[in-house]
């Protein structure tokens, strides 16, 4: 489900985001940069990277999906939290997102969409934790 929609609502943000937007995006990156006190705050500070492109892309089709990405998140995020222990590991491919929206470049926003939902898959599903390779 995130492989078909969060590519495509990177794409749309980065077309269609305000400034402000982009800052919350840019904000809600700093947010997963972070030590986390608990799991809990890890996971809300993912979740909001996320749900924040889907607000920037502004299409009335993604906004309800929004809530079915969340539920996904919720599964996937603690399973990296501890495979790896946090969140380090991703940090480039959320920066690579986000990078690509501020440079309003729609084909690299949803090329590092894809890539890190594809890291993602790979590292907590078909390899049982193990780093692709």
């Amino acid at each position: 489900m995130r492989s078909a929609v969060e590519p495509l609502a990177a794409s749309l943000a980065a077309r269609r985001g305000s400034p402000a937007e982009l800052a919350q995006i840019r904000a809600a990156f700093s947010h997963i940069a972070e030590e986390h006190a608990t799991a809990q705050a890890a996971i809300e500070a993912d979740i909001s990277f996320h749900l924040q492109i889907f607000q920037a892309a502004h299409n009335r089709f993604l906004l309800p999906v929004s809530s079915v990405i969340r539920a996904a998140l919720t599964i996937s995020i603690p399973k990296t939290l501890k495979t790896f222990g946090g969140l380090q590991h991703s940090l480039k491919m959320h920066e690579a997102i986000i990078d690509a929206i501020e440079a309003r470049d729609e084909t690299r926003a949803s090329e590092a969409a894809e890539l890190l939902i594809r890291a993602t898959y790979q590292r907590n599903f078909s390899l049982g934790g193990r780093e692709p390779r």
